[in-house]
Formats: C-alpha cells, structure tokens, sequence
C-alpha cells in the first residue's frame, strides 16, 4: 500500500483546480497592493525606516492570517463527514488514523499555505530597502508556518470531537486565542517597571504571538531573543502533540452512532448518546416562536444566544479596562478609535457567520427540499431570519452603539478645533454599522444556497459588504496619489472630503448588494435550493465576486 494514499490524493486534485493558483496570484496581489498602498501613503522618506514600516505590517497582517486560518477551513473536516455518516466507511479499507487526518488537513489547507508562500516575496522586498535583516526576514517566516500549523492543527483536534460545525469553529477560535494570548496575558500582568525588575518572559514561550513579536518588532534593548527559538521550538511541538491527539483518538469516535434513540449501541456497553429533552419553559419559548413565524422557530430555538454575544462583549470590555488602566491609554484617541472599529468587525463577522448557518445545513442536509414542500414564502423566511437576529445580537448591539458614544466622547472631549467634524464622523460610522447589518444578512441567506461550505459563504457575504468597499478606497487612493505625484491630476480632497465619500460608498455598495439578493431570492430561490451546488470554477475569485 502506498504511504499517505489521501494525501497523495488531495494534492493531485488540488492541482488540477484554477483556484489553487488563483489563490497564490490573489494573496500576492493582495500583499503587494497593501505594500504599495503604504508606501504611496507614508510619510517616512527614509528607504530603511519605510522598509522595516512595511515589513512590520505584513508581517502582522500575515499573522492574524494565520491565526484564522483554522477557524475557516478545518473546524469542520471531520465533523462533516460524521454528521454524513461517511467517516466509518473510510476505515473500512487499510487506511488508519494518520491517514485521514493527513489526508483532510492537506485537502483543507493546502491553497492556505500556498498564500502564504506566495507573500514572502513580496515581504522580502524590504530586505532591498535595508531596513530589514535576512535573519528577521528568517524568523518571521518560520513563526508564521508554525502559527498557520498550530491553527489547522487545532482545527482538525476539535473537528474530531464536535459534530456541529458552528460550534468546532467557535471552540476552534476560543482555544487558538487562549493559546495565543493567555500566556501572553501573564507576561503583560507582570510588572513593567524597571525598579521592580524585568518580567519572567518565559511565561510567555507557549504562545505564537511573543514569538512573532520577537521577531516583527523593531530591536531594543533587554530583547530576550535567546527565547525565540525555544518558543518556536514548543509552539511547533504543541503543533505536533495536537495533530497526534487527532489521529489517536479519530479510529475511536468513529464508532460513535447518530443521536437518535436510546440503545442503539449495545456492543460499547452503553446507550448511544441523545439530547435531552427539552425543559417546560424552553417548550413554551419555542411554541411562542413557532406561533410568530416558523423559520424564527427554526433559527432561533436557541434560547442561550443572546447571552453568548453579551458573555463576549463583557469579557471584551473587561479586557479593554484592564488594558486601559494598567496602560493609561484613556488619553490616546487612536485607542478608542481602534476599538470601536474592531467592535464593530467583531459583531459584523459574527452576524456574517450566523446567518447563513441555517440555510447551509439545509441544503449541505438535503432537508431543504422540506422547506421548499411547505407554504412559506421567501418573505416569511427573510422576516424570520430578521427576527432571530434580532433577538440575539439585538442587545449585543445596542451595547455597541453605546461603547460608541462613550469613545466618541472620549475623543470629542481631547479634540482640538474639529469637534464638529469628529462627531459626523461619528455619526457616519453608526450609520454604516445599520447599513452593513441587514445588507450582511440578506447577502448572507443568498450566498449559503449556492456555496459549498457555510464558511465560503459566511466569507463571501463579509467581503462583499465589509472588505469590498475597503479594497476599492485603497485602489482609488493609490491610483489618485501615482496621477498627482505625475501631474496628471491636481484636485486635493481633505480628509474629511475622503471620509465622507468612503462611507457614501459604502451606503451605494450595501444598497446594490442588498437589492441584488433579495431579487435573486424572490426569483430564483426554489431553483437554486433544488439543484446541484456550484461547481467552484473560478476559485475564490468566483466565490467572492462571481455567479450568485
């Protein structure tokens, strides 16, 4: 038998798909537009202070890429093929453990590591400028590969044991944070002061961030960088320990059968595994939901939701007072901008991820030809959806609008003379959260009837919304930048003409997504559900921009 037959499997067909190399032409792309971007945009005329600028932001924007990486695309590798029934069928052959996990995290993540290559180049570029030595060009190169390893490698652990989706990727997330910052989080608790003495760096070995932040960050003294290579050295063996985990314990959970009734697994000595039922206020919650409309009662039956936004939101807040006192950031405006901005991403993505959940299953299921058997319309359907997200990010959000006031009064009151113009700003930005909310939503009920997976779908919706309008402003920014350093343009817009013009883009861009959908949902929503799902031609090109 030949080693590895997934493996060797997966990479013949990935190579034969346009969006593995679609994939490396976008990063590369992607990582050069925002390099050209910072160097139209910067201020520094110094070649090596521009370089090492430059290097530090994609060196970061690389990280949080990596770090998200096994969110998307393994959380769910093996809990799909449990929910399917079809993971006992492959240990009915030779194939052990090893086999499959190597097989799924190769089928995954293959085109992931392949954007990563592809930005290297573009991040070598500094070593030109000399701000940059090849050794840290090294050692960022290495921390980024171990961190997108440890993140699949998480993924693929907890995809063993959930068989929902939704809830692998939310544990996948939680666990490669808590990963990441918690012994960083311990370094950062530690005394700061010199008279005090330097804190116990070694607390913080375990997490890919203090080594990325050895090695992306600019040289000071007191640097403990004799602790670069053995942070690397156990992030990579906490790698290795998570895929090992895997592959021990997937010959074991196979076994397991469907939660249906009581007894049907009599050979482990134990009844199979069923939920339980459902408590007398949890049964008039859902019959009240049932009697409002009956996709509400399928989305929203959930009474728990709301409490996990507002769970989140509270443990943010409780950080950023944390961060806030121990660091004295209240004085700094860049702080509260920041916040509101990652605030509000946060909750986009989250309402991105969520909406096109239900949906998703149906049709990946095939139950959906039931929904497609009853009276409901597509406006009942749109209406119910509407209401479940209301229901549970209704209060989430009204917490946000109001940390947004709070910032934004932190801000007006160590404003200078442009307190009038802060507060449109203001303004604007409230606006654009309302706007991008619904348009994410109808957007994301659309895209998780014609996409594969709920995660290309969740992705599509947020680009489309969120990522499209900022991709274009930097576009627009460059091209208007390169036509007056050549003289071929002479208008001069202030920023408070650009930021305006950007958030009236946005308002267009949502308004066009919007009404595209919901047409597409009112004319073709039966014909998509019943039929074959796409064929992915295209790559992520296709998913992102194309088709549906």
């Amino acid at each position: 038998m030949r080693a590895l037959p997934i493996v060797e499997r997966e990479l013949r067909v990935m190579s034969r798909r346009a969006g593995t190399y679609w994939g490396r032409v976008g990063a590369a792309l992607l990582a050069l537009l925002t390099g050209i971007g910072f160097v139209v945009e910067s201020g520094a005329r110094n070649p090596a202070q521009l370089g090492l600028y430059l290097f530090f932001a994609l060196a970061w924007l690389a990280f949080l890429y990596c770090l998200l990486a096994g969110t998307r695309l393994t959380a769910d590798c093996i809990s799909s093929e449990r929910r399917e029934g079809t993971l006992g069928l492959l240990f009915l052959t030779d194939l052990k453990g090893f086999d499959i996990v190597l097989g799924k995290l190769a089928a995954t993540s293959l085109q992931s590591f392949y954007g990563l290559l592809a930005i290297f180049p573009v991040m070598s570029l500094p070593l030109m400028m000399g701000g940059v030595s090849p050794g840290q060009l090294l050692q960022v190169a290495v921390v980024l590969c171990e961190t997108l390893l440890l993140s699949l490698a998480v993924g693929v652990f907890v995809s063993c044991w959930c068989e929902q989706g939704r809830r692998a990727a939310a544990i996948t997330f939680l666990l490669v944070a808590l990963i990441t910052l918690g012994p960083f989080l311990l370094l950062l608790t530690q005394p700061l002061n010199a008279s005090q003495g330097p804190p116990n760096f070694t607390v913080a070995i375990a997490s890919p961030l203090f080594a990325q932040a050895l090695a992306a960050t600019e040289p000071a003294r007191g640097k403990p960088m004799q602790l670069f290579w053995p942070s690397v050295g156990l992030v990579f063996a906490l790698a290795l320990t998570f895929l090992g985990a895997a592959c021990a314990a997937l010959p074991r959970i196979w076994r397991d059968l469907p939660t249906l009734l009581p007894g049907l697994n009599p050979g482990s000595g134990r009844t199979a595994r069923i939920a339980p039922d459902a408590t007398a206020p949890d049964r008039a919650f859902r019959s009240r939901l049932l009697d409002i409309n009956p996709f509400y009662w399928l989305t929203a039956r959930d009474r728990r939701r709301p409490l996990y936004v507002l769970g989140a939101l509270i443990v943010l807040g409780l950080l950023w007072l944390f961060a806030n006192e121990k660091y004295r950031l209240q004085n700094d405006p860049g702080w509260a901008i920041v916040t509101s901005i990652g605030l509000h991403v946060m909750l986009k993505v989250w309402i991105a991820v969520t909406v096109v959940q239900q949906l998703g299953e149906e049709r990946r299921s095939g139950s959906i030809e039931l929904l497609l058997s009853t009276p409901l319309t597509i406006r009942q359907m749109v209406a119910g959806q509407f209401r479940a997200l209301g229901r549970q990010f209704g209060w989430g959000l009204l917490a946000v609008v109001l940390a947004d006031l709070l910032l934004l009064r932190m801000v007006l009151d160590r404003a200078g003379g442009d307190v009038d113009e802060l507060r449109l700003v203001g303004v604007l930005h409230l606006l654009a959260l309302g706007l991008d909310v619904p348009a994410i939503a109808i957007l994301g009920m659309w895209r998780a009837l014609g996409a594969r997976h709920a995660n290309q779908a969740a992705g599509s919706a947020f680009f489309r919304i969120v990522g499209l309008p900022c991709v274009a402003a930097v576009v627009a920014g460059i091209a208007l930048e390169l036509l007056q350093q050549a003289g071929r343009f002479r208008f001069q817009a202030n920023p408070m003409q650009v930021i305006v013009g950007f958030y009236v883009a946005c308002g267009v861009n949502n308004l066009a997504w919007a009404v595209h959908a919901w047409t597409r949902l009112n004319r073709d929503f039966r014909e998509i559900a019943a039929s074959r799902f796409e064929t992915g031609r295209g790559g992520w090109l296709r998913a992102l921009f194309g088709g549906s």
